[in-house]
């Protein structure tokens, strides 16, 4: 393009190309004052023929004036500051508001629907039948949410109504079956079984979209990761040819992979050509969750063995999921690897997801390279340096190693664990340090992350992703998890989809590797080593193997942590685990006061719970509820003027 800019303004000014250059969007006259801007020339430079690439002559580094220098966003003022224009800010003249009413099943149907009592709110104006349930529009997005809430309506059960997530996991741990033999020299071996969850995306910005049908054509404003998809989602919602749909992109408030699925435009699409009017859909925060394309679950089984030389043997790994997750190779050099996979559908829905299969199958893999390390006694640092054999991938494991300290000492009950990953043409690890106390409390102290991109076009854009990306991966190893309770989606927003805040967030350093390779995809490629660099830390300050995410579902109390065992003599919890309730029976022992206080901490140390109690007598006893607490694990304390009892509560 360069050069076809330069002969453009050579013609114009009848001269050599080579009495020309280029510099700060311009061309010059090298021997004179004239100077042409490449908007200026654009046009004719668009009819030259394209030069022979053996013409090109690329810059050096050296010469580099925009690759390798930080620039930052040009709408990042407009975003922090709250005035950037987003695709729910959209406005028409005339549109109307739209709300879909949708099954509370995962693929129900629409049986009947009474509007009469929708019809009473101010500013409804119909009702219309679609695919996907009941469309409601009215003056507002309010009012419609409004008047949906008034419908009446009777569903057919989806195809998983009986069914829930723990009816699925056995069912996909049953298909799993029986790995092969491990070859004839293994001396030790690992078997295990790991599990990982559905994922909803969970973007900032719930899914909306403007449509406009009229004179038999469609125009459409929304955001999207696929315009292409979008423009033929709305044509076949509303029996168009392609090329009378036009759609316009708007800034989106976060993707992740969920809007290359563009639903929530051919409703828009159908709604505009029911209803006559330019339709504007919106999704709550319910909506979006629970009507999601999720990053599929998997159940993962492994095995793997070393020799009496602590040589690895051969690595079996099996992935059962009711989506398209699939076992591949650990990136490093492992003999006798078989990778074997097994589907079953259940009809909920799964798309592309940050990393889409690398967050589960990294995490596996680098969890078990990890145990593979403490089954032979080297450290896990030089146990992944033995293995790798590809140069770039060791250089950004002993860099990270390096930037983290690996060999320094942590302080007592800290922790630090290393993770690799090899995608999108670029190399990136992680080493995370961890401190778990004596209740079981997780806090994480810090992420150093290392990678190698190849040129690293814009170098602060690539540490603002890698850090954003380890904020996601934190999030959803801990506390994220999407479940299904008889045919029906739990989750329904931030409270029970929770994410880390600011005030969790742990200092990040990323350091790239200097490089002239090709320039790697960066949005993706520091998200999966960090699950597994935090399960290893964790493993290495308390001991703790993390086989589930998320974490929550993991105890961290372990013997050694918790108080003598004469002190629990005086306490009892039970049931435990518990679904509801859970009873308290404490006996007071001689030199205390007869109160305490109870408080329940989740894996993070967020108080969940507390009560403050008196008794008349020596002992107390009481039922409490906790019907409201999530399931996970969590710290049970129990503080008596003289005495602290900790407890491990599971809630199911």
């Amino acid at each position: 393009a360069r050069l076809m800019l330069v002969g453009a303004a050579a013609q114009i000014w009848g001269i050599s190309e080579n009495d020309c250059y280029t510099d700060k969007s311009f061309v010059f006259e090298k021997n004179g004052n004239r100077s042409l801007s490449y908007g200026d020339l654009i046009e004719k430079a668009s009819t030259l023929p394209i030069p022979p690439v053996s013409s090109v002559k690329l810059k050096q580094p050296s010469e580099f004036k925009v690759i390798g220098k930080t620039k930052w966003h040009i709408d990042n003022p407009e975003i922090v500051t709250g005035k950037a224009k987003y695709s729910s800010d959209f406005k028409y003249d005339g549109m109307k508001y739209a709300v879909v009413l949708r099954s509370p099943e995962v693929g129900g149907t629409l049986k009947s629907f009474s509007d009469e009592q929708a019809k009473l709110v101010e500013g409804f104006i119909a009702t219309y039948k679609i695919p996907e349930g009941v469309a409601v529009v009215a003056e507002s997005t309010y009012l419609a949410m409004q008047a949906a809430e008034k419908i009446t309506a009777v569903w057919n059960p989806g195809p998983i109504s009986l069914k829930s997530s723990s009816d699925i996991t056995q069912e996909l741990i049953q298909s799993l079956g029986t790995l092969p033999n491990l070859p004839s020299g293994t001396d030790k071996f690992i078997e295990a079984i790991y599990e990982v969850p559905l994922l909803a995306h969970s973007t900032m910005e719930p899914m909306n979209a403007f449509a406009h049908y009229h004179n038999n054509k469609c125009e459409v404003w929304t955001m999207t990761q696929n315009p292409q998809v979008a423009r033929t989602t709305a044509a076949n919602a509303v029996a168009l040819p392609e090329s009378d749909v036009t759609v316009n992109v708007l800034f989106a408030g976060g993707g992740f992979g969920r809007m290359h699925n563009n639903d929530y435009v051919g409703m828009a699409a159908r709604i505009s050509k029911l209803s006559g009017f330019p339709i504007k859909l919106q999704y709550t925060k319910t909506d979006d969750i629970r009507n999601d394309y999720y990053r599929p679950m998997s159940i993962h089984s492994l095995k793997t063995g070393i020799d009496k030389d602590k040589k690895i043997t051969g690595w079996i790994h099996k992935v059962a999921s009711q989506g398209s997750v699939s076992a591949t190779n650990p990136n490093y050099s492992i003999p006798n690897i078989q990778n074997l996979t097994s589907t079953k559908n259940y009809s909920i829905p799964t798309g592309p997801w940050r990393s889409v299969n690398n967050t589960q199958v990294i995490f596996v893999n680098e969890s078990i390279l990890d145990e593979l390390a403490v089954l032979s006694g080297v450290d896990p640092l030089q146990f992944r340096l033995n293995l790798a054999t590809n140069n770039r991938l060791r250089n950004v494991i002993q860099l990270v190693a390096d930037k983290a300290e690996w060999s320094k000492p942590l302080p007592e009950n800290w922790g630090r664990g290393i993770a690799g990953f090899v995608g999108y043409d670029g190399y990136s690890a992680h080493v995370v340090e961890v401190s778990v106390s004596k209740i079981g409390i997780l806090k994480i102290e810090r992420i150093v992350a290392a990678l190698d991109c190849g040129i690293a076009i814009n170098p602060g854009n690539i540490k603002s992703q890698f850090m954003g990306v380890a904020i996601d991966a934190l999030s959803t190893s801990i506390n994220g998890e999407i479940t299904v309770k008889n045919g029906q989606i739990e989750q329904s927003g931030f409270h029970n989809f929770r994410w880390f805040t600011m005030e969790q967030a742990p200092p990040i350093e990323v350091h790239i590797v200097p490089s002239a390779e090709s320039p790697a995809g960066i949005g993706e490629l520091g998200f999966p080593s960090v699950t597994p660099a935090l399960c290893n830390a964790i493993f290495d300050a308390c001991g703790v193997r993390v086989r589930k995410l998320p974490i929550k579902y993991t105890s961290l109390i372990t013997s050694i942590n918790e108080p003598p065992a004469g002190d629990f003599s005086d306490l009892k919890i039970y049931p435990n685990p518990i679904e509801n309730n859970v009873n308290i029976d404490l006996s007071f022992s001689n030199n205390d006061t007869n109160s305490f206080e109870l408080i329940i901490y989740d894996i993070l140390g967020n108080k969940v719970f507390s009560m403050k109690r008196n008794s008349l007598s020596n002992t107390y006893k009481e039922q409490i509820s906790l019907k409201e607490l999530g399931a996970g694990a969590y710290s049970l304390v129990i503080q008596t003027s003289n005495n602290k009892y900790i407890r491990k509560l599971i809630k199911i």
